[in-house]
């Protein structure tokens, strides 16, 4: 079968590999659309970060090249021994978390943490190929009402609601989401479904600010040519928001979101960080404010699932492109080069 592999840093390569099979607790499903995550393509641009290049992953055992892909949709074809709940022709998703189930934060009801976690596309072959096998365990029906577009972008939509449920956002408080990829859109669109308001986006290129506000967005930025902190505090009365949501993962825009929020104001960070950064503690310490990690999901996932399923959350918008897999290649380089026109890239295998 064709599939994209990640081989070094800038090196993905569609290539033909074995066709897997489900084994023991696992399926095979066909893959009709796999997403191209922000990790993906900093694995592609500076990687490895979180690949295993030099030895084996500790949980799995996999290691360089390995196929990429966890954000996807398909349709099972093969159950392996052992699995119930789910057969041939159920259409599902699943989630890029592979645990040990031994450590004590799995014991505690808490997997996201695991001290050997491993990723799907990551730590084992992914889903930006033909056909994936994954664990059982890991996978959501997938209702036929449910496009494959829509399918392939509910492991991030997970993602963003886990940010804001992480920020105990609760009705009519105000919201700013900064970024507004794939993952700050998510969250965008999780907030407006709390009863947030006002919702402000802060994102510098123009075509994501406009699929912010035809999300929902009662307020886009731009960075680049505005003050934002002042804007949000004229608009919200002075008092700030209740809630940031960082999506970026960068020193200025953690110093934005607490100047941002108000006195007590809430922090949520899905960003991911690869370098220490400066902070002004001072703004944090004195009014009170909180600074909260989130990663990945974890009722979260199902949540999405039902959402996206009932139409309470439409995430199609924010899709941007739609490639065959064998430009594979090709889609990492042209993100990597020109990231303000391909906001969420799916790849389609057949």
């Amino acid at each position: 079968m064709k599939a994209a592999l990640w081989h070094a840093r800038q090196d993905v390569r569609v290539m033909d590999v074995d066709e897997p099979s489900a084994g023991l607790r696992q399926v095979k499903i066909r893959v009709a659309r796999c997403g191209i995550c922000g990790t993906d393509v900093n694995e592609y641009r500076v990687g490895p970060i979180f690949i295993s290049s030099e030895r084996p992953h500790p949980l799995t055992g996999k290691m360089a090249p390995v196929v990429l892909g966890h954000e996807f949709v398909g349709t099972i074809v093969e159950v392996g021994p052992g699995v119930q709940d789910l057969a041939t022709g159920d259409r599902v998703t699943a989630s890029g978390f592979v645990t040990c189930h031994e450590c004590a934060p799995c014991q505690e009801g808490r997997p996201n943490h695991c001290k050997r976690l491993a990723g799907l596309g990551i730590s084992l072959d992914g889903a930006m190929a033909e056909y994936v096998v994954v664990p059982a365990e890991l996978c959501y029906k997938v209702p036929d009402s449910v496009s494959d577009v829509a399918g392939a972008l509910i492991e991030p939509l997970a993602v963003g609601m886990r940010a804001v449920r992480r920020g105990r956002l609760r009705r009519s408080e105000s919201a700013a989401i900064i970024g507004a990829g794939p993952i700050g859109l998510s969250a965008l669109l999780s907030a407006k479904l709390a009863g947030a308001a006002p919702i402000f986006v802060v994102e510098p290129v123009e075509s994501r600010r406009q699929v912010a506000l035809q999300l929902g967005a009662t307020h886009v930025c731009d960075p680049l040519n505005e003050e934002v902190a002042r804007v949000v505090r004229r608009e919200t009365g002075g008092r700030g928001v209740d809630l940031a949501v960082e999506c970026v993962g960068r020193a200025e825009t953690i110093d934005l979101a607490l100047r941002m929020t108000g006195k007590a104001g809430r922090i949520s960070v899905p960003g991911t960080f690869h370098a220490p950064i400066p902070t002004a503690f001072a703004r944090l310490q004195g009014d009170e404010k909180e600074l909260i990690g989130s990663n990945g999901y974890l009722e979260e996932f199902a949540e999405a699932v039902a959402c996206v399923a009932t139409g309470k959350i439409d995430p199609t918008p924010m899709v941007s492109d739609i490639v065959p897999l064998a430009q594979a290649a090709e889609a990492f380089a042209a993100i990597t080069a020109h990231p303000d026109k391909h906001l969420k890239v799916l790849i389609a295998p057949a």
